[in-house]
C-alpha cells in the first residue's frame, strides 16, 4: 500500500465518495473513546442533498474522554472541536504498545482512517498528518523487526551447520569404534582358539619329547 499523504488522501476521499453515494453504511466505531454516526436530520429534499454534497453525510463525533463532551455533541462539517482536547484524545487514540505484524499495522491503519472519515479543516490535516507520521514509526518498527529475525535466522543456519559438522564426526566416529569392536572380537576368538589347542599341542610336545630322549638313550 502506498502511505503517501496523497495516497492516503485520497483513500479518504474515496471512502467519502463510497458514503456520499450510499454504497456502505455509516461507520460506527467500536472504541472506548469515539463513537461516529449518521447525522439525525438530513435534508429531506433529494436534489438538496446531491448538492449538499460533503453536508449530506454531517457526522457526529463524541470523544468520550473530553471535558467538551460531557455537554452536547459538535457537527464536524460545521464546527470544530476545542484544539486543546484532540492533542490527548489523538494519542490515545494512535498509541501502540506492541507491533510485530503486518497484520497488525493494517487493523491500526483501517481504525484510523475510519476516525478521519469526513473530517475536514485543519483538524483533518493534522489527524492525517499524525497518521503519516504513526505509519513511518510503524514501518521502521516492522523493518528492525525483520532485521532482527534475519539476523536470528542467520545464527541459526550457522548453528546447523555446525550441529552437522559434529554429526558427520560423531558418525565416523561411531565407524572407527565399530571397526575396533570387530578387531577385539576377531582376536577374542583366535586366542579362544588357540587356547583350546594347548592341551592338543602339549601332547604333541610330550610326545616329541619322548621320542628324543629314547633316541638319546645308549643301546
Amino acid at each position: 500500500m502506498d502511505w503517501t499523504v496523497g495516497a492516503l488522501r485520497k483513500r479518504v476521499n474515496d471512502e467519502m465518495e463510497k458514503h456520499m453515494n450510499g454504497l456502505v453504511p455509516a461507520i460506527q466505531l467500536d472504541s472506548e473513546y469515539c463513537d461516529i454516526f449518521p447525522h439525525p436530520e438530513p435534508p429531506d429534499d433529494t436534489t438538496a442533498m446531491q448538492e449538499l454534497g460533503a453536508k449530506q453525510l454531517t457526522m457526529i463525533v463524541w470523544p468520550k474522554k473530553t471535558e467538551w463532551a460531557q455537554s452536547k455533541p459538535f457537527k464536524r462539517s460545521y464546527s470544530q472541536p476545542p484544539v486543546r482536547d484532540w492533542p490527548e484524545w489523538l494519542e490515545k487514540q494512535t498509541k501502540v504498545q506492541h507491533v510485530t505484524t503486518s497484520q497488525e499495522h493494517e487493523i491500526l491503519v483501517t481504525k484510523l482512517f475510519e476516525q478521519l472519515h469526513n473530517s475536514s479543516g485543519p483538524v483533518g490535516v493534522a489527524l492525517l498528518e499524525k497518521l503519516c507520521q504513526k505509519v513511518a514509526e510503524l514501518q521502521d518498527t516492522i523493518e528492525s523487526l525483520l532485521c532482527t529475525t534475519k539476523e536470528q535466522q542467520h545464527i541459526i543456519e550457522k548453528q546447523a551447520n555446525q550441529l552437522e559438522e559434529q554429526a558427520k564426526k560423531l558418525e565416523e566416529q561411531a565407524l572407527r569404534i565399530n571397526e575396533l569392536k570387530q578387531q577385539i572380537k576377531d582376536l577374542e576368538e583366535k586366542h579362544a582358539q588357540q587356547f583350546n589347542e594347548l592341551p592338543q599341542q602339549h601332547d604333541k610336545n610330550r610326545v616329541a619329547l619322548n621320542d628324543l630322549q629314547g633316541e638319546l638313550v645308549p643301546k
